[in-house]
């Protein structure tokens, strides 16, 4: 058989007389062009006799596979570069030695040891062998498993993510734990204080101007910390409810309206107890350095402010949710992308590459400085290609699993003013409390009155109480976004971490013991009960005592009694013969 055409110096011998590989043509000679010179020449190929008689062709040459030539002729499949040779079991086997290169890193193994598919920079290993054991690169991400186990969409260096895994969305098991108990208790707290408060609103409503102010604010804080408890717990719900399965539940959660909603509801209820905290402080001062004035302190002038704090807490929440700049891209299931998140460059290329398809489409006019908005991209993809359609926009409360605001960033991310903004204030007001307290207690020092010693010692005591927990909830957060912001650390997973689940919780739960009097009251309550139990416990031991002891001396004396009565009345009677008669 004659091939009129062949590939040259490809490794693969194709003409019959070896003449596309051999006789000088390539700059290095195969080891099967020894051939050339024992083959005998005939009609239309090129026949070697083997000892056995079996007439070696050249298709037989670096055919992967051994012919019935005896004795073997080494170099029929040595040396042959088109070809994948396998080790192990293939060695010296009736089966093939080698494959053509073309089937290597395709995701079969075609070798026994599978040697064809180890070495695959330009491809993805799945977690399982089944076939196939590997997908291009460009297939990660693309929303389709192209893997049997889905892997491809879920890889296993997900793990090693700071916050969420592949199956779990708070990966650490302590830290799910404690999102429950914060959660519970940031809950039964606050709502105790709520509940108490509602209780004595008439009995309040009689005090004087500055205690229905405080009581107001307590009120007040207590349910923006309750609004913490109910983002705590929605959390710790969604985070069992993925539990096993979390990555393919990642794009959809964090794009999603619910999570959006919990990032929003999570700032309304920081922002607005560090406010009223603020608000509070006010209050404080102007009772201690203008106490005859404060009595006459309007209800409707603290209501307001409540309500500039409610309303700044929204705004704060809400504008990231519609603000476009925050946006770092798009979830975006199609062959063309292979990122979880889509940025708008690219989704912007894609847009002009499909624009070449679509006839009379004159929404260029939309654009402005050469870019798009998101909102032209959606309208397009889902007109003209509605299998690759934006399914969600990754938005300013869709960088964690936990749908917290981003609270570290730096100048070139995204909504980084906004997050600036949040931490610039926490951390002012901060400082405004400390320096107020502060001048509290000094003036309390200055103006001494009647039990002055134990008005300095609690007033001392909450001073210490409210700067430390106000100190370690939010000064190190504003600290480390402040270090993270001027590029003088960079602050790994690992503390925003304990920032969103650790740090920010605390003060929900320990707000209502600092700034009420009904935990301490149910504390005291408490207190009282056991000492109560204790003493009832303690009589009632004393009682039985000395009944025993009553008991004891009773059975004494009758003992005693007994023994000073005389031996005949204590004598049987014996019985003689004559007692019969």
């Amino acid at each position: 058989m004659t091939i009129k055409t062949a590939n040259l110096c490809d490794g693969k011998p194709e003409c019959y007389d070896l003449s596309d590989e051999c006789g000088g043509v390539c700059s290095i000679e195969q080891a099967f062009c020894k051939f050339q010179n024992i083959f005998l020449n005939q009609s239309d190929s090129l026949v070697y006799r083997c000892g056995n008689g079996y007439p070696l062709t050249t298709q037989d040459i670096c055919d992967g596979t051994w012919s019935k030539c005896q004795p073997r002729v080494e170099h029929e499949e040595s040396q042959c570069d088109g070809r994948h040779f396998c080790g192990g079991r293939n060695i010296n086997s009736s089966r093939l030695i080698s494959y053509d290169k073309a089937l290597v890193c395709d995701g079969y193994r075609d070798c026994a040891d599978g040697s064809d598919e180890w070495y695959c920079p330009q491809r993805f290993n799945c977690t399982s062998s089944i076939k196939p054991s590997s997908v291009p690169r460009t297939f990660t991400f693309d929303d389709f498993n192209d893997c049997v186990d889905g892997s491809d969409e879920c890889p296993p260096y997900l793990d090693w993510n700071w916050l969420s895994s592949r199956n779990e969305m708070i990966s650490v098991i302590f830290f799910r734990v404690w999102v429950w108990i914060m959660a519970v208790m940031a809950l039964l707290g606050n709502g105790y204080v709520i509940a108490k408060t509602c209780q004595r609103a008439k009995k309040l409503l009689k005090a004087s101007a500055v205690a229905k102010a405080n009581h107001f604010l307590v009120f007040n804080l207590a349910v923006s910390d309750f609004l913490m408890g109910v983002y705590l717990i929605c959390i710790a719900i969604y985070s069992a409810v993925f539990s096993g399965r979390y990555c393919y539940e990642d794009e959809k959660w964090r794009t999603g309206s619910s999570c959006q909603f919990l990032g929003g509801l999570s700032v309304v209820a920081s922002e607005a107890s560090v406010l009223i905290l603020a608000v509070m402080t006010c209050v404080r001062l102007y009772s201690v350095f203008m106490p005859f004035r404060s009595r006459n302190l309007k209800f409707w002038t603290v209501s307001i402010c409540v309500m500039i704090v409610w309303g700044l807490s929204v705004c704060l929440a809400v504008l990231p949710m519609y603000a476009l700049t925050v946006i770092d891209g798009a979830w975006l299931p199609s062959k063309f992308f292979n990122s979880t998140i889509v940025p708008i460059k690219s989704a912007q290329n894609f847009m002009d590459r499909m624009e070449v398809y679509v006839l009379n489409y004159s929404e260029n006019a939309t654009r402005s400085n050469g870019t798009v908005q998101w909102s032209t991209i959606q309208t397009f993809l889902n007109v003209h290609s509605p299998k690759n359609r934006i399914m969600g926009l990754y938005g300013y409360y869709s960088s964690s699993s936990v749908c917290i605001s981003r609270l570290f960033v730096t100048p070139l991310q995204q909504g980084w003013r906004i997050s600036i903004t949040i931490v610039s204030i926490n951390f002012f007001v901060f400082v405004f409390i400390a320096l107020a307290y502060l001048a509290i207690y000094k003036r309390a020092k200055q103006q001494p009155r009647k039990n002055d010693t134990d008005r300095s010692v609690k007033m001392q005591s909450k001073i210490f109480r409210l700067v430390t927990t106000d100190f370690f909830c939010w000064v190190p957060i504003c600290i480390m976004a402040f270090i993270h912001f001027a590029r003088v650390a960079n602050l790994d997973g690992t503390a925003y971490v304990i920032v969103a689940v650790v740090l920010m919780p605390i003060n929900s739960v320990l707000n209502p013991l600092l700034y009420s009097n009904a935990l301490d009251n149910l504390l005291k309550k408490t207190l009282l009960a056991w000492r109560a139990s204790r003493q009832k416990a303690a009589l009632l031991q004393g009682e039985m005592f000395q009944r025993f002891k009553l008991q004891e001396s009773a059975g004494t004396s009758d003992k005693a009694e007994s023994d000073n009565q005389p031996e005949s009345i204590h004598a049987t009677p014996v019985r003689t013969a004559d007692s019969k008669l």
